[in-house]
């Protein structure tokens, strides 16, 4: 357990679309998604984008170094997608640094604001996920198991064709 994984706030979103730019600032498009849906001729789900906000409070020494890691589950076990090896699980890890946040001149702000960091990972061709099932998203970071931070949401199913007669 790292003290960053014991102090640090972790807030996670589905959307559309998402993008950090080079200031650091979120742009989110359709913030929170909890049905994501369903490309029957791709077999694919839509579009979307995941989004993790961890925060440091200044507490934490900054800069600091850590290691983020997104897992996908469903009915608690971890979700595996065909690659080209064969089955992967859907397990991400990146490292990351919290940085101290960029202040103006006056050095009586410093260690009052958080540390952020904006993590986007964007499934623009979607993933080939079962319709009719839910899912969770956890967000581990430096391995801390005790701190799992989740997002559920369920894959939308093809829509039912009018009956008609």
């Amino acid at each position: 357990m790292s003290e960053l994984s014991e102090q640090a706030t972790t807030s996670i979103l589905l959307s559309d679309f998402a993008n950090v730019t080079e200031v650091g600032k979120l742009n989110v498009v359709g913030a929170g998604v909890t049905m994501l849906g369903f490309e029957a001729q791709q077999g694919v789900t839509a579009r979307f984008s995941l989004v993790a906000i961890i925060e440091a409070p200044p507490s934490v020494s900054l800069p600091v170094d850590c290691t983020i890691e997104f897992t996908l589950y469903s009915e608690g076990s971890i979700v595996e997608v065909p690659g080209p090896a064969g089955p992967q699980t859907m397990r991400i890890g990146q490292t990351s640094t919290i940085e101290i946040p960029a202040l103006p001149v006056n050095a009586a702000l410093r260690g009052k604001l958080s540390g952020r960091n904006i993590t986007v990972l964007d499934f623009s061709s979607g993933l080939p996920l079962i319709p009719g099932t839910i899912y969770e998203w956890v967000v581990q970071i430096d391995g801390d198991s005790t701190e799992r931070h989740t997002y559920p949401f369920i894959v939308a199913g093809p829509q039912q064709q009018p009956v008609i007669g």
